[in-house]
């Protein structure tokens, strides 16, 4: 299998998916799938695993948190409504993409555009809300944000801040796929969509290295073992990871080896509930 290039435009990504696949993928049948992909969160703060934006080089980039969380509302830097921001730093290029949420994704099938206002948004491991925005932001004026601000709440939802930095316009051509990103995608198809001609056609020869070390750890961890002593999560890939694959796919290997009760914990004894 040849590696895909780095950074792909969904373009080059088809005709790599359409080689590595056996069937044939466009511009619009990635999309597709990613939506698909996010279909089942049912939530539309949930961004794409997979495309993202190509920022241009001078592009602003300002980073946000609400002031109660860091406790330093002395140091505001706007306030919204009754729950303040505070500026953390940025003005600056810091990211080379961002992210694609399933309203994007939608629009570009669809429009073949659309348009973005952050980087991202989310909580980080402290639980605070971090928002990275395109600036200079757009604040509106207090009476709508007044409207704006939910009952029995003192501070904007976290989507409407998000909505607040400067939009960018994203065309077809400024969206893609990195290398890493690109693989896991594959490899989460081949788990999820194998046709009976794909794998009459691995049955052959042709498969990938991830799939054979996947093919590799299900027989290591999990045929014939007890299904209640599961094996540990860094065990699984870091010995995944001794086969010469990244970080990243390694923990989506052992996501979709292990059933669902598996996925809770380490190597503990679990004892089905008497029903």
């Amino acid at each position: 299998m040849a590696d895909p290039l780095l950074w792909n435009t969904l373009d080059t990504a088809s005709r790599w998916l359409s080689e590595e696949t056996k069937s044939e993928w466009t511009i619009e049948r990635i999309i597709d799938y990613c939506i698909n992909d996010l279909e089942r969160y049912n939530a539309e703060d949930y961004r794409s695993a997979y495309i993202k934006v190509a920022l241009p080089k001078n592009i602003k980039i300002g980073f946000y948190r609400y002031a109660r969380e860091m406790g330093e509302t002395s140091k505001c830097f706007l306030t919204v409504a009754n729950g303040e921001l505070i500026k953390l730093g940025g003005s600056g290029v810091s990211r080379f993409t961002a992210s694609l949420y399933r309203k994007n994704l939608h629009d570009l099938l669809i429009q073949k555009e659309t348009e973005i206002c952050q980087v991202c948004f989310g909580d980080d491991s402290r639980g605070y809300w971090l928002f990275e925005l395109f600036e200079p932001l757009n604040i509106p004026p207090p009476e709508k944000i007044e409207i704006m601000l939910p009952e029995c709440e003192d501070r904007l939802p976290s989507e409407v801040i998000a909505g607040f930095g400067h939009p960018l316009r994203v065309t077809l051509d400024m969206v893609g796929i990195s290398k890493e990103s690109l693989k896991t995608l594959l490899l989460h198809y081949k788990k999820t969509n194998h046709s009976t001609e794909e794998a009459k056609v691995t049955s052959k020869g042709h498969t990938t290295k991830e799939m054979n070390v996947l093919d590799e750890a299900k027989r290591e961890f999990w045929e014939g073992k007890d299904p209640n002593m599961p094996p540990k999560k860094e065990v699984v890939v870091g010995w995944i990871r001794e086969r010469g694959i990244s970080q990243r796919i390694a923990e989506v290997m052992d996501t979709m080896l292990r059933p669902p009760k598996a996925r809770i914990g380490g190597n503990k004894l679990r004892i089905p509930k008497s029903k």
